[in-house]
């Protein structure tokens, strides 16, 4: 995706193509977390989180797969089929309601 975005856009090899660096990110992750009085997260924890948030949002396991650069949607459901067996819960709640 960046190189499409480098490809597309009028950006040059001098520019920042994200325009915080990982160091000053951290810094407001952890700066958030105090004032909010949580724990702290690692930024890669971010990434965790918006998987789960596809998950919970009914997203397959090709598109989640897809949104985190995973080559094959069963490295995915390695790391997240814990969610999915949530989902298949919801999906069997769903068809004995049907039933009734």
């Amino acid at each position: 995706m960046l190189q499409d975005y480098r490809r597309l856009s009028a950006y040059t090899s001098e520019e920042r193509i994200i325009p915080i660096t990982r160091a000053a990110l951290l810094k407001k992750l952890h700066e958030g977390a105090r004032k909010a009085g949580v724990k702290e997260i690692r930024i890669h924890d971010l990434r965790h989180s918006h998987a789960s948030l596809l998950i919970k949002a009914h997203c397959t396991p090709v598109e989640v797969a897809d949104r985190l650069g995973h080559k094959d949607p069963s490295i995915t459901l390695k790391i997240y089929s814990h969610m999915y067996a949530a989902q298949r819960t919801k999906i069997a709640d769903m068809l004995d309601d049907m039933q009734e």
